[in-house]
């Protein structure tokens, strides 16, 4: 009866997570709630499926190792899923144009063209001013854009061979360890051994 039971499908409820977390990408500029029905969702299908996984499946025979599970993930949320979420939603702030019925962006050609109210949250707050600089001259021009995602990304990259790298270092730090303990135990033997002859 047991052994009747299904394995646990591990990839396919891995992209059963991406494939809802992509759509919160996506979804989040037209439903800013989306983000806090995404965590309830998670929750509430996390603590379930732990309890179906418990009464009814049996472990799976394949085994997937953690950095195994990092690289799916990293391959397959953050290239295709992040990117085209961060596409659409850029398509839509720059390129479409907004419901003239309602909406906060309603009377501007693109969600993006806030120049009139850049002024006069300048005229209205002189501290704020240094705002109006960044969006003006920073975020309206692409290269800039551009180079500052391309920033962001190096650093990224950066910190991930970083992180690698302490990882290499550790696994072989504990290797050496364990080979000095194999050492040190191997030479007490020998000791014994002497011991033992005289």
């Amino acid at each position: 009866m047991r052994e009747k039971r299904p394995a646990f499908d591990i990839a396919w409820n891995v992209l059963d997570l991406i494939y809802g977390q992509t759509l919160a990408w996506a979804g989040v500029l037209f439903s800013p709630l989306l983000p806090a029905i995404q965590i309830l969702k998670l929750l509430v299908l996390f603590y379930t499926k732990k309890a179906s996984l418990l009464l009814n499946y049996r472990p799976s025979h394949q085994l997937w190792r953690t950095n195994q599970m990092n690289t799916i993930l990293t391959t397959l949320l953050c290239f295709p899923a992040f990117t085209g979420a961060v596409v659409y939603v850029a398509y839509g702030i720059w390129m479409e144009k907004p419901d003239p019925i309602c909406g906060p962006f309603r009377s501007l050609p693109t969600m993006f063209s806030l120049e009139k109210e850049w002024e006069e949250l300048e005229e209205a707050h002189a501290s704020l001013a240094w705002l109006s600089v960044v969006y003006t001259h920073l975020l309206r021009k692409p290269l800039y854009l551009n180079i500052i995602s391309t920033s962001l990304m190096m650093v990224i990259y950066a910190y991930r061979q970083k992180n690698d790298g302490q990882k290499k270092l550790i696994t072989l730090l504990k290797k050496q360890i364990r080979n000095e303990g194999e050492d040190k135990h191997f030479l007490i033997s020998k000791l014994k051994e002497q011991e033992h002859q005289e």
